[in-house]
């Protein structure tokens, strides 16, 4: 059996999408960390467990006391502008979890088209969460443990338009975070959509020292460094780093980002024709994933947990 533990805060307008796709799901938690709406009525109406629980600017913690509140074991974690997908949906989830695996991993898409896999579904007895934000599950025994993919079921996450803080939630713990990479990468991923040019310049330089043989994120932070300079005025150093054969050769959006400064900067047309022309080779691919370089290299690799 499995728990599907939701933390929210102010979404009545959201909740009620999230929670209709999981009506047969044998327990749904709602935690609730401090609306001003109906959210509340809103899960109680869907038959959810509602509890309230304190908001730390720690999304590692809220996710640990919420899923305490549930039955079972296994727990499924979605957010409340997550939609459970698939010709088959939560009946899925149900028949792997009769085999009794630590996680279960799912597709995530986005508006833009991108996908990851994730580990969705967890036996909290086995897994701890860790980071404030972006957080990650690791195991806690460090051990092995058996995790397998849903193949019809999917997450389809339609972000909602709060506004963010997550790049001042990480620098105010970076001190906690130091030689770090993946909450290096994560804060400078966030200095970047938030667009702090500066910011996110000194972040890439903390990035550089803690990555050491952490590659999992290379390629998009060599993206977002050459967007900093680019914003910075710093037209050709961006580019030289984008048309680094390793990344040009890989990633499209470092060459239709080098195609833009290209352009700005008048190069001839037939090298920008040619950048052009290699960018259409290439697709846009998933970031992380269970395929390839996993979300969580060090935590859901088949060759460690499978």
């Amino acid at each position: 059996m499995v728990s599907v533990v939701i933390i929210t805060k102010d979404s009545a307008e959201r909740l009620g999408r999230c929670l209709e796709l999981l009506t047969k799901a044998p327990e749904i938690i709602v935690a609730d960390t401090g609306s001003s709406d109906d959210t509340l009525q809103v899960a109680m109406s869907f038959g959810a467990k509602v509890c309230q629980i304190p908001w730390t600017n720690n999304f590692s913690e809220a996710r640990t006391l919420a899923q305490e509140y549930a039955t079972h074991d296994l727990v499924m974690r979605l957010d409340d502008d997550e939609f459970l997908r698939g010709a088959d949906g939560l009946a899925e989830i149900m028949t792997l979890a009769q085999s009794h695996p630590a996680g279960i991993c799912v597709k995530r898409t986005q508006p833009s088209g991108e996908t990851d896999m994730l580990l969705r579904v967890y036996s909290r007895s086995a897994w701890k969460w860790h980071y404030p934000v972006h957080e990650l599950l690791r195991s806690k025994s460090g051990k092995r443990l058996h995790v397998v993919d849903a193949q019809t079921s999917w997450i389809e996450h339609r972000p909602s338009s709060r506004k963010r803080n997550y790049a001042d939630m990480i620098l105010s713990r970076i001190g906690c975070y130091a030689g770090d990479p993946y909450m290096s990468y994560m804060c400078l991923k966030e200095l970047v959509l938030e667009k702090r040019w500066l910011e996110a310049l000194q972040a890439f330089h903390r990035y550089e020292k803690t990555a050491g043989g952490y590659q999992w994120h290379r390629s998009q932070a060599d993206i977002f460094h050459g967007q900093i300079l680019k914003e910075c005025g710093q037209l050709r150093d961006a580019l030289e780093i984008l048309t680094r054969p390793a990344l040009a050769s890989s990633r499209a959006e470092a060459l239709h980002l080098a195609i833009e400064i290209a352009v700005e900067l008048g190069i001839d047309a037939a090298s920008v024709s040619s950048l052009r022309q290699q960018a259409l080779t290439l697709r846009v691919p998933m970031e992380t994933g269970m395929s390839g370089n996993p979300q969580i290299p060090y935590v859901i690799d088949r060759t460690k947990y499978a």
